[in-house]
């Protein structure tokens, strides 16, 4: 892929997403079950399911309606996960997936609000099945505010004449995003400290 292809892309999968969450109001799910979508955009990235495993060091596995190929989709189709890791109406960070021709990449991108954003680190794929890829994401790698949840959402582009404007793409959830708790709420321990028992003085006998 050509740079300033991928440097488009990027662009767009960041203005798409945040558009997203700008115009739709937060939804509700169940986490770590999986996020289902209908057989509704052309092209092969058309989202069918999104699943999310438990852990530090989570991993996504986003599922499509058609297989491909890391040789299919070269230069033509990406996978994005978008996070929300401070609570307000901003994308933090987003997970992109791409191919190089032979094989896919993830990369982990901090999305800034007033510059440019910045590659983090490179991300371990995999792909389970031809319908299937799997990603996994250390949370440790992001920053998060004081709450105990981040929210998180799917964005995948198929560039083609056959789509509208030549870009189809697919949203899973169509609106809002998923809610996630980070880790559990602590519980406030109280710890109760044995009274001392007195012992007879000099003044006491």
């Amino acid at each position: 892929m050509t740079l300033k292809r991928y440097v488009f892309v990027v662009a767009l999968v960041s203005l798409l997403a945040t558009s997203m969450y700008a115009l739709s109001p937060w939804a509700s799910y169940a986490s770590h079950a999986d996020l289902r979508d209908r057989n509704d955009q052309r092209g092969p990235l058309d989202v069918r399911a999104v699943g999310m495993s438990s852990g530090n060091q989570p991993s996504w596995t986003i599922r499509t309606w058609d297989r491909w190929s890391a040789t299919s989709i070269w230069d033509r189709g990406f996978l994005a996960l978008k996070y929300d890791t401070f609570g307000d109406s901003h994308f933090d960070y987003y997970a992109l997936i791409r191919s190089d021709g032979f094989r896919l990449r993830g990369t982990l991108h901090r999305d800034y609000k007033r510059q440019a954003d910045e590659q983090l680190r490179r991300l371990a794929t995999a792909r389970p099945d031809r319908a299937s890829v799997r990603v996994k994401v250390p949370l440790g790698a992001m920053r998060f505010d004081e709450e105990f949840v981040f929210r998180w959402t799917t964005a995948t582009t198929w560039l083609s004449g056959r789509c509208e404007g030549g870009i189809c793409l697919d949203r899973a959830p169509n609106k809002g995003a998923v809610e996630e708790p980070r880790r559990p709420v602590p519980t406030p321990t109280l710890t109760v400290s044995p009274t001392p028992t007195p012992t007879p003085s000099d003044t006491d006998l």
